[in-house]
Formats: C-alpha cells, sequence, structure tokens
C-alpha cells in the first residue's frame, strides 16, 4: 500500500451517524471532530490529487469508545459515484466491536475517465446492534417514619439517584408522585425514550426493553407483561460420596467425566457441578486405549473396552436430592409490543406502582434495559480530475 499522505487525512467522529465528511467543500485538508457516544471513524485517502482510471486507497478506522459493544456493525459504500469497486470492497461486517476495541480496514477504488472535474459524492450507510441500560432509585417508607420525617422537616434528606448509559438512546423515567413514597400508596412511573442525532432508530422489538422492579413496588404495567417472577439460583445439594457405579452407567457417561476435570451435571437434575476426582477407562488388548464415554478401544483394535463397568466418576453431591432455590425479590416485565419512533420520540409507557416496605425506609432500584439498532446515511466527497 502506497503511503498514506497526512495532508489527505480525514478525521471525523460520527455524531450519531452524522458524518458530514466536507461539509460541500473538497475533503482534503479538511479537519473535523464531532462527538457521537458510540462511534468513531477515522478515514485516510491514499492521494489528494485523484485521477480518472487510477486507484485510490480508502483507510477507515472505527473505534467503539462507548460503555456497550456494538454488535453487528455493518458499514456500506451503497452509491460509489465514479469510483469502481471489485467485489466485497465497499461493504464491512464485524460481529462484534467491543468497548474501545478498533478495526482497521482499506477498499481501493478505481476512479472513471472523465474529461473535466467532478466533485463525488460517494454515500455511505453504516448500522449497529447496542444495548443500553437506565435505573431509579425507589424510596419507600413505613407510615411512623413517614409522618416522623414529615414533622421533622427531613423527608428531604431521603435522595433518589439515577444512572444511564451514554449512547444515542436515551430514557426518562418519572414518578405521579414526589420522593419519598408513603406505604401502602399507587404511584404511576412514566417512561419516555428518545434519541438524539440525524440516524435513526425506526423501532425497539417486542421483548427487547426489560424493566427490573424492586422489592418495595407491585406493578401493573399495561405495556409490558412479566417475564420473570423471580430470579432462582440453586442452592447445592450436598454431602455423600458416591461413584457412578451407585447410578446407571448411562448416567454417569452423560457427565462427560474426564481425569482432573468436571462433571457437569443436569440443571434439573437436583445435582451441582461435580470434581471429578478418579476414571478407570477400562482395559484394550495390545497397546490400545479406552474411549470411556464412547466404549471402544482407540489404536490397536476398535473391540469394545474390557471391564468398562469399572468405570467410575466420585463424586461428592447427593444425586435426585430435592432441589432447593433461593429466589431474589425483583420482577422482571418485558415489552409486549412494538415501539415505533416518530420525531424521534416513541409514546410514552407507563406502570401503576403500589408501595410497601418492610422497614422503616426501604430503598431499591428499578432498572431498564433496551436492546435496539442503529443507523444511519450521510456522504463523503471524492473530487476526481481528469488524467
Amino acid at each position: 500500500m502506497s503511503k498514506l499522505l497526512p495532508l489527505a487525512l480525514i478525521l471525523i467522529v460520527l455524531v450519531s451517524g452524522c458524518v458530514n465528511f466536507a461539509g460541500g467543500k473538497s475533503m482534503f485538508g479538511i479537519f473535523e471532530i464531532k462527538d457521537n457516544p458510540n462511534l468513531y471513524m477515522n478515514v485516510e485517502v491514499s492521494t489528494d490529487d485523484i485521477k480518472s482510471g487510477r486507484d485510490v486507497k480508502l483507510q477507515f478506522t472505527v473505534n467503539n469508545p462507548g460503555e456497550e459493544p456494538l454488535e453487528n456493525f455493518i458499514f456500506t459504500a451503497y452509491d460509489t459515484c465514479l469510483f469502481i469497486t471489485e467485489e466485497g470492497e465497499n461493504k464491512k461486517e464485524f460481529p462484534e466491536l467491543k468497548p474501545n476495541a478498533s478495526k482497521i480496514w482499506t477498499w481501493t477504488w478505481t476512479a472513471r475517465d472523465t474529461n473535466f472535474p467532478v466533485d463525488c459524492k460517494v454515500k455511505f450507510r453504516a448500522s449497529y446492534d447496542t444495548s443500553a441500560t437506565f435505573s431509579k432509585t425507589i424510596n419507600v417508607l413505613q407510615e411512623s417514619e413517614f409522618y416522623s420525617r414529615e414533622a421533622d422537616g427531613t423527608l428531604g434528606e431521603i435522595r433518589s439517584s439515577s444512572f444511564s448509559t451514554v449512547g444515542n438512546l436515551n430514557s426518562d423515567i418519572s414518578f405521579s408522585e414526589s420522593q419519598p413514597f408513603l406505604e401502602g400508596e399507587d404511584v404511576y412511573t412514566y417512561i419516555d425514550y428518545s434519541y438524539s442525532g440525524d440516524g435513526q432508530i425506526i423501532k425497539i422489538n417486542k421483548d427487547d426493553i426489560t424493566i427490573d422492579f424492586p422489592a418495595n413496588v407491585d406493578p401493573e404495567c399495561s405495556n409490558y407483561d412479566v417475564s420473570d417472577v423471580s430470579d432462582r439460583e440453586f442452592v447445592k445439594c450436598g454431602g455423600t460420596t458416591y461413584d457412578c457405579n451407585d447410578i446407571i452407567l448411562d448416567d454417569c457417561k452423560s457427565f462427560g467425566c474426564t481425569v482432573g476435570g468436571m462433571c457437569k451435571a443436569d440443571p434439573d437434575s437436583g445435582v451441582s457441578d461435580m470434581s471429578c476426582v478418579y476414571v478407570d477407562r477400562g482395559s484394550c488388548d495390545g497397546d490400545g486405549s479406552c474411549d470411556w464415554v464412547d466404549g471402544v478401544c482407540i489404536g490397536g483394535n476398535a473391540l469394545p473396552c474390557s471391564n468398562l463397568n469399572e468405570a467410575k466418576c466420585e463424586i461428592t453431591e447427593t444425586p435426585n436430592c430435592k432441589k432447593e432455590y433461593k429466589t431474589s425479590s425483583k420482577t422482571s416485565y418485558a415489552l409486549n409490543k412494538d415501539l415505533i419512533f416518530t420525531n424521534k420520540k416513541a409514546p410514552q409507557t407507563t406502570c401503576k406502582l403500589t408501595t410497601k416496605a418492610e422497614q422503616p425506609i426501604q430503598s431499591g432500584d428499578m432498572r431498564l434495559t433496551v436492546k435496539y439498532k442503529y443507523q444511519f446515511d450521510d456522504s463523503l466527497l471524492l473530487k476526481v480530475n481528469p488524467k
């Protein structure tokens, strides 16, 4: 690749898709920086004198300066104007662009013949999938605590905090009453979604917004359905040592045990993962070794292993014990229909929250997780001169 000229450096940081590479003037010598929280892009051109019939190299660098990974990143030059491109030289895809990670690629294009200078507008489209998180603290007070603080004028000392991921999508969580809330009240929460920049979020798909409510409210949501009443965490069965000879050999094989490894149990078996401390793989005639899982000899001959039933996996967990779970105190709701954006805003959604408190002051976070696709179109101006 020919040496990239410093004068040809174009530095663009996309503002929510607003590339505006050249602002209507020749790109050469232009230096622009614009902010997009999700994507940085740098373009270098191999020459500042593009001649018809000649090749020009464009080197692209993209970087994710945000807090969340970008998935299914696609960058396409869908209108290359006077430039001829070989297959694959106008579209680039990356399955994932992690935070702070960069990708670099180069395209070689050939300018078509022209008898006069042409300001050639090359049109681009970029899109990616990403996510955003938003949260708001909900404070609920028992009656005695609430009225005592109200009398003392100290209700305002109880603060509510919020958090949001920096990105293209914005969300505002508000309530019908001021905080802190009195237990037993019906409070409404209003959730607004919007986006910034010159790109587009056309819609958020059904199930791509999840709301986790804390234990101090009972929610009723018309736009969201219950997806999981609680998180269940398996509590280990414990205690008794046994080996695979005590159960059916096929079950023992299903653990996939290897010496020094782990026996991976079926999560519904009532057994947690187990250390595999001993395996007798059986024996084979000659120099062959026994594949214990498949039960056949490897090398020497392909006969079944001898003494296979002596294979055992010593495990320090009790099989088929009564499964016990502990539950977390949150309720998850998922969006039950597509959310369509108009003029960069989506329709407001709402939930009724009935407050409750098991202690004088009970606080918890209402947390939103949103998956979305962002896309934008723009153009790069390249001047092509005759030979």
